[in-house]
């Protein structure tokens, strides 16, 4: 994430609860907005799990 409270976290690892609030709020323009649109849709549907394998691969 390169801003905000969450910033220097990997995407994923951002809590569902915030990227709701983005959400709400109106995703920031770019490749960021639809990357954290993205993550917010895998996470909200309980489809991210698979993703957190290749996080720890890192």
């Amino acid at each position: 994430m390169p801003f905000g409270k969450h910033s220097g976290q990997a995407l994923l690892t951002l809590p569902l609860g915030y990227l709701c609030w983005l959400e709400r709020q109106g995703w920031p323009s770019g490749e960021i907005g639809a990357e954290l649109a993205l993550i917010y849709e895998l996470k909200h549907n309980g489809v991210a799990e698979p993703l957190y394998r290749l996080l720890a691969r890192r």
